[in-house]
């Protein structure tokens, strides 16, 4: 069966593979239409992967499915949506998925950097949109259970998306309703453009056979660009998150929280191995982190409500992206952040807005307060997001 093609130019050939690399297909193309036709190797895929695959764009439209077997099968008819030279999709079977990429032959996907960059320009705002959403503080109009809270970010996801450059959902907001919480969460990260970078708050982090499983889960199967990461237990465990060229990991370096400075200001003696002073812990995080990963998959999380210490980091790491949170309902001040976050060298350097995302939240959602019908709302959560996105404009 054909797969109609929708609104970009024909590549030579797309080639479908696992995240574990191995080959699944290509589908040729004739001009309009694209007809799948499996080109597997002949090694059978692991078990794993088989013997049923659907492949599924992130926005939830069908791409086609592979059926049992694998070799000689031709593909379920769907819509083929394209994003420059990426695109998204699950392998599903036997009830989990897994995410794959589809591009063309000989060409990269693009990292995450990059992907940052482009939105930001597209935009001209560093703002992230934020999704922590609590049941009692939903709008009136919205139930107060599971189904209203996916609601009300359904109605917030489209009224920020103009503004953002980024999203990023608290996952313990979801986790907290069990199984049906994340597949919300997976239903509203389908909602979100391919073009919008996703970064999942999750503070990850733990030894390397752990850590694997999480970027299997986060990556893979979520589908997220980007997550934020615990380094306290050092670069091993963390590896995972940052070793794909394409994602992203922002390590815990100076928090917003109030109780941030009572382990991550401790005095850490001096190693004259890496040319580092007697300096905080928080400067201690930010000097090695540049070192960890491939190269450009690490940034640093950093609150507004602690600018001199913002400052500081910038100056030991100037070439790491940074988000920072706290500039809305915890009251950090957007100057500062401004001046200082974005980067003034590679990797993050260069690009528009230079890696800066600054995360607002509650500032945001809290907009809709407790009154208004959804129409209100969506004009309450678009006039809060605007006047973010005018403060925060590159």
């Amino acid at each position: 069966m054909a797969v109609t093609k929708s609104g970009a130019a024909r590549p030579d050939i797309a080639v479908i593979e696992t995240s574990t690399g191995a080959l699944i297909g290509q589908i040729t193309g004739d001009g309009r239409s694209w007809e799948p036709r499996l080109v597997v190797s002949r090694r059978r895929p692991p078990v794993r992967e088989s013997p049923r695959v659907c492949c599924q764009a992130w926005n939830g439209q069908a791409l086609g499915g592979i059926g049992p077997g694998f070799l000689g099968l031709g593909a379920q008819s769907g819509r083929l949506l394209r994003s420059g030279r990426r695109l998204g999709g699950c392998l599903v079977h036997s009830g989990s998925t897994q995410r794959v990429a589809i591009t063309k032959r000989g060409q990269t996907v693009k990292s995450y950097l990059e992907r940052l960059s482009a939105r930001t320009g597209a935009v001209g705002s560093v703002l992230c949109v934020g999704m922590d959403p609590q049941v009692e503080s939903l709008p009136d109009g919205f139930t107060p259970n599971l189904k209203g809270l996916e609601r009300f970010c359904e109605v917030l996801l489209d009224a920020t998306m103009p503004y953002a450059a980024a999203v990023k959902p608290n996952i313990a907001f979801f986790e907290a309703f069990g199984s049906a919480g994340i597949a919300a969460l997976e239903r509203l990260r389908g909602r979100v453009p391919v073009d919008v970078p996703f970064i999942a708050d999750v503070k990850r982090g733990d030894i390397g056979t752990t850590a694997a499983r999480q970027a299997v889960a986060l990556y893979d199967i979520l589908g997220v660009d980007a997550v934020t990461a615990n380094p306290y237990l050092g670069s091993e465990a963390i590896e995972p998150l940052l070793a794909r060229g394409d994602r992203f990991a922002y390590l815990l370096c100076r928090t917003s929280n109030p109780g941030a400075g009572e382990l991550q200001a401790l005095e850490v003696v001096a190693d004259p191995s890496i040319g580092a002073p007697a300096e905080p812990l928080y400067a201690r995080v930010a000097r090695r982190a540049q070192t960890w990963g491939p190269g450009g998959t690490v940034g640093l999380v950093v609150g507004a409500t602690a600018p001199v210490e913002l400052e500081r980091i910038r100056s030991i790491a100037p070439g790491l992206a940074l988000l920072v949170p706290g500039v809305g309902a915890q009251g950090g001040e957007v100057e500062p952040v401004m001046r200082f976050g974005p980067a003034t060298a590679a990797p993050a350097g260069g690009g528009t807005g230079g890696g800066l995302l600054v995360n607002v939240s509650r500032g945001i959602s809290g907009a809709a307060g407790k009154t208004g019908s959804g129409t209100d709302v969506a004009a309450l959560l678009d006039a809060a997001a605007r006047e973010w996105w005018v403060r925060l404009r590159v």
